[in-house]
């Protein structure tokens, strides 16, 4: 160890250890850089690798004084260091030694660690990373912070963490509006999601194009956390609660809830029956690899096509996406999902022809070869039943297998499977694996060497099948590969041949360009099966809008690169790390920035706290006229440029900025070094004018556009068609396509992708994000092993640390005070009626009622605390930490203080009682602030109020109805009886014909013999519950034309055409009056 005047500081105002029992805890370490000088080390990224000693050290308080404080190691001696441990007593002060928390003990002797790290007593660094190592040990993988959730990757299965019984807890708390707490879940945030939609939707209900419903989950990580799993496990939630809402009966519908408690109480046999058709809706909202019919099945079974062709193994990561991808969920008001549309990025092609050691290429080469294909079919496209990835330059690295126990003649099985659900015909998936094998046998192709020119050696064995599959001549693939066309002006010069290594260049960017174009061909055709298509009137050849099953919402799904750092960095990690950057920017914004404007400009009490700002980062890599991928665009444009050229105009206009460095070893060799809000990250210029320009030859297009084969002449549309839509976006024209042979006016790959996320970055903007951050607690992917300083890195690179400060004394809801009211006030009606409401209220008057209101539901809101006392969450209690870790360069200011609740002392100008702090709620200027908690008790209140309500108008309605039909049958039974009598005593011979009968059918009416007038009445209206007229037609019809309510077989209707003599005719039979006045 240091010694401790090296001791840097890590802060913590929690008590002091004087206030601190002697079992307070702390913990020290240190490394070496290069250069020898001793820093504390968590964890940083050098050449892909990462340090693996932990910062922090576990100690007791033994002894504090005025001056100096003692400290005894729990877990060790450090090297150099003297037992005890001796500090100054401002080591309290600088945030050497902060306190630690101690958790409360199970039954059986486990720490039982809060779910949620905003509650614990002692925020800071260590006591993050300490509560994570303590959960994880436990498989309990989940942990909110606020509004971000974590998810450690366990790298192995967790029994009952997942299924159908999990997500039946979830569901059931939010449609019960239950109290009870769950442990926080990936289904939790997608639960969170759809419900926080349905709820604006419900706001916004008569508008025909809602705004401000759209949510987003932006899964997040680095490569081999997680993300992709997630992402399945959000879709699948998502996709149950939809099946959910589209196979939940009328009959089941809120206002039904009473009539069906009393027919369960009928009979046992009723009972049972309801209770299996229960049992098989929910066995059918998790049945959701349906067919063809199931539109989340089709959704859900995009990701095994995805994944073949858009995944592969990595150093890090055994099923690593190479690509990334945002999924948009398309929703109708009732929360059913009917479409869904697809955007990918930045598909890695390079990796075809130049895949890293110990790494893999995509799935589906693997997956052809893996023997799930049978014989027959492997002889059409050319390929022995024996043939392994050996065998083909395309997968021969030396890595075959997947270390995650992935089967990939499973996958291939799975892979058939979902095309099939996805409507691709037998032809079509033929063609598709005709072109895989097309590659793998064009990735063995040689060529002859004549000096300067080249020729394909017509002896190698792969050549016709390639022909073959691509439906080209030998020639004219040699034509294509090994000559160019010099061309000036309009007249063409004679064909030139190319050296081999060019040869080989041309070859490699065919190989490149089909496999991206066939990707994309995919992604459209998903896109196709599963994307809403509205209706057209053929007539009128317009759509039809109907606003009950078109969409009216979206939540998008993000699942996209994390960032990296491998030994040899490129053009892709930049681009990678690029988006990260901007992600990176836009969570501060939402979760950090843009929250604590707002609370500043409402004038609330409220401690600042900051964060790393990484708006230098991208104005390095984005800038106009200065930034790196701009410079590349312009080196791209200009002809003769080469690696080289860039690299040197790169250093030479970026050499100032702070976050650009390049010593001298570093451009002697052509590499820079970027210092991302990662930590710095060493790119190698090697092959980035290439990369960026993605070229392939005008004769390689060619040969593709006169192939015979037809599936092959698409894909070239397809290239064709993408070059022009990218030169017209790129140009804004909105002229027909054209061919563009200008490298001008060509969009490039690092331009195209600036360009789409722009436009993501737009998207999510416009929508409420939910943030799952994916951890991985080691980079040997093992289970069972967490690595302290890899957690600490992650943690760090995400701003959670700030994100979880910020929830702490943050607030998750806004309203505004007109809002707030709109959406409470029935809470408290009783109490507010003797209060009127001014039809032209002003503000003022809005912000005085919004008061009223607050104070009312404080009073609610701490009759249900008290009702409720006696459920405890775990706390932490006080030990301390020495830190030798170097404080981030980016770390501006003081560490909050923590010795209070998070709840912050508001300075109230308003009247407001503590009370109200304590229960989460702040007033502002124009908006009321709610604290999760607070928000969470306000709605469940809202809920129960509502359900009583509804309970209260069904009973009276019903009972209205009831009287109606039983004063109309009571005067017909009357005036039966008065005929019965009559009869009896001689004076009348009517009621002997049919008298009789007409009383038996209306006494039916009452008896569950015979149909109910008031059940017939209720299903009149869950018609018109469940299809309402558009607010914009309410009132059109029938305004002037009297009507009479008339009672026709059971049923209320309007009469318009009956005179109104008609209307008091006692002797009518088919139509019942129900007023004649």
């Amino acid at each position: 160890m240091a010694r401790k005047s090296n001791l840097v500081t890590q802060f913590s105002t929690q008590g002091s250890f004087a206030s601190a029992a002697t079992s307070s805890t702390c913990s020290v370490s240190s490394a070496k850089h290069d250069e020898g000088s001793e820093v504390g080390s968590t964890a940083s990224f050098q050449n892909g690798s990462r340090s693996s000693t932990w910062g922090w050290k576990l100690g007791n308080l033994v002894e504090s004084s005025n001056e100096n404080i003692t400290i005894s190691l729990v877990d060790g001696i450090l090297d150099g260091a003297h037992e005890p441990l001796l500090l100054p007593a401002s080591a309290m002060r600088t945030g050497d030694v902060v306190m630690a928390n101690e958790y409360e003990m199970s039954s059986d002797g486990k720490l039982i660690c809060p779910d949620d790290l905003i509650s614990l007593t002692h925020l800071h660094e260590p006591s993050v990373v300490e509560c994570l190592e303590h959960r994880y040990d436990e498989n309990h993988i989940y942990t909110a912070t606020g509004p971000v959730l974590l998810a450690l990757n366990p790298f192995k299965d967790i029994r009952n963490l997942y299924g159908e019984s999990t997500m039946k807890q979830y569901w059931e708390r939010a449609e019960n509006n239950s109290a009870e707490t769950l442990p926080p879940h990936v289904y939790s945030i997608a639960d969170s999601s759809f419900r926080s939609m349905m709820r604006r939707l419900d706001e916004t209900l008569g508008d025909d194009f809602p705004v401000g419903c759209d949510q987003s989950i932006l899964v997040s990580g680095e490569s081999g956390s997680g993300k992709t799993v997630t992402t399945k496990f959000v879709m699948k939630y998502l996709a149950a609660l939809s099946q959910r809402a589209g196979s939940m009966p009328a009959e089941k519908r809120a206002y039904q809830k009473v009539a069906d408690k009393f027919l369960l109480r009928q009979t046992h046999s009723s009972e049972s029956a309801e209770s299996e058709g229960s049992d098989q809706g929910l066995s059918n909202v998790t049945n959701l690899n349906g067919g063809k019919n199931s539109i989340e099945g089709q959704v859900l079974q995009s990701n095994p096509i995805l994944e073949s062709f858009g995944n592969a193994r990595t150093i890090r990561n055994d099923n690593s996406s190479r690509f990334g991808k945002f999924i948009e969920l398309q929703f109708t008001r009732m929360g059913r999902l009917v479409g869904a549309q697809i955007e990918t990025y930045l598909l890695e092609k390079v990796r075809l022809v130049n895949p890293s050691g110990g790494e893999r290429n995509y799935h589906i080469f693997y997956e052809l070869l893996s023997g799930a294909v049978s014989a027959q079919e492997l002889r059409r496209y050319f390929i022995a039943h024996s043939a392994t990835p050996d065998d083909f330059k395309l997968t021969a690295t030396g890595t075959h297998g997947r270390r995650d126990g992935i089967s990939d003649e499973e996958t291939c099985g799975a892979l058939r499977a979902a095309m099939i659900t996805m409507g691709f015909p037998d032809e079509e998936l033929a063609d598709i694996f005709a072109t895989v094998a097309a590659l793998l046998h064009a990735s063995n192709l040689t060529f002859l060497d004549y000096d300067l020119e080249s020729a394909l050696d017509n002896e190698n064995i792969h050549l016709q099948p390639v022909c073959h599959l691509l439906g080209v001549t030998a020639e004219d693939l040699n034509r294509a590969l090994c000559h160019v066309t010099i061309s000036a002006g309009n007249e063409e010069q004679v064909q030139q041949n190319l050296p081999v290594d060019k040869a080989v260049k041309g070859l490699e960017a065919l190989l490149k360009t089909t496999y991206g174009t066939l990707f994309t061909y995919l992604v459209s055709r998903i896109n196709d099966s599963i994307s809403y298509q509205r209706e057209y009137d053929s007539e009128d050849d317009v759509s039809i809008y109907d606003p009950n099953l078109d969409p009216a919402a979206v939540i998008g799904v993000l699942d996209i690169f994390g960032f990296e750092s491998f030994k040899t960095n490129s053009f892709e990690q930049l681009c990678i790390n690029y988006c990260n950057e901007a992600l990176q920017q836009q969570f501060n914004a939402f979760v950090l920035q843009n929250e604590q404007a707002e609370y500043e400009r409402e004038g609330i009490d409220w401690s600042f706290i900051d964060f790393p700002e990484n708006q230098d980062v991208l104005d390095l890599i984005d800038k106009k006229g200065s930034g790196l991928l701009c410079i590349l665009d312009d080196q791209c444009k200009a002809p003769g440029t080469t690696d080289r050229s860039f690299a040197l105009d790169a250093m030479n206009k970026c050499k100032n900025h702070g976050r650009f460095s390049a010593d001298r070893k570093q451009t002697a060799r052509l590499q820079f070094s970027v210092h991302h809000y990662a930590g710095a990250v060493e790119y190698s210029t090697q092959g980035f004018i290439e990369k960026n320009r993605d070229e392939l030859p005008k004769e390689a297009t060619e040969l593709l556009q006169n192939s015979v084969n037809p599936f092959v002449r698409y894909l070239a549309d397809v290239i064709e068609f993408d070059r022009n839509q990218k030169a017209a976006l790129k140009s804004n024209s909105t002229m027909k396509f054209r061919r563009q042979e200008s490298s001008v006016a060509r969009e490039t790959v690092g331009g195209e992708f600036r360009r789409q996320l722009r436009h993501l970055r737009e998207k999510i903007d416009h929508m409420t994000p939910h943030y799952i951050r994916c951890l991985k607690p080691n980079d040997i992917l093992v289970q069972d092993q967490f690595d302290k300083a890899a957690i600490t890195e992650q943690l760090r690179c995400g701003g959670i640390l700030e994100a979880v400060r910020v929830a702490r004394a943050g607030f998750s809801n806004h309203y505004s005070h007109t809002d707030f009211v709109r959406r409470y006030r029935s809470l408290v009606w009783k109490e507010m009626q003797s209060s009127t409401r001014s039809r032209k209220s002003t503000l003022e008057d809005a912000s005085r009622e919004c008061m009223q209101v607050i104070k009312l539901l404080c009073e609610k809101m701490q009759a249900e605390q008290k009702s409720s006392e006696g459920t405890s969450v775990p706390t932490a209690k006080t030990n301390a930490y020495v830190s030798k870790t170097a404080r981030q360069p980016w770390s501006k200011s003081a560490p909050l203080p923590q010795s209070k609740d998070s709840t912050c002392s508001l300075k109230r100008g308003g009247g407001m009682s503590s009370e109200l702090v304590k229960l989460g709620i702040q007033f502002g200027k124009t908006k009321v602030f709610l604290r999760h908690t607070a928000f969470e008790k306000l709605e469940r209140i809202r809920s129960q109020e509502h359900s009583r309500a509804a309970v209260k108008l069904n009973s009276v309605f019903r009972m209205y109805l009831s009287r109606l039909a039983f004063v109309h049958i009571r005067n017909v039974v009357r005036s039966d009886i008065h005929d019965l009598m009559a009869f009896e005593s001689g004076e009348d011979d009517a009621f002997r014909y049919g008298g009789t009968d007409r009383f038996r059918s209306l006494r039916n009416s009452f008896s569950t013999e015979g149909p109910s007038l008031v059940d017939l009445w209720a299903q009149q209206v869950r018609g018109s519950i469940h299809n309402p007229r558009p607010r914009h037609e309410w009132g059109k019809e029938d305004q002037d034309r009297p009507f009479r309510w008339v009672l026709v077989e059971g049923l209320w209707v309007k009469n318009h055409d009956i005179e109104e003599q008609d209307f008091c005719d006692g002797n009518d039979d088919k139509a019942l009056i129900s007023d004649c006045s």
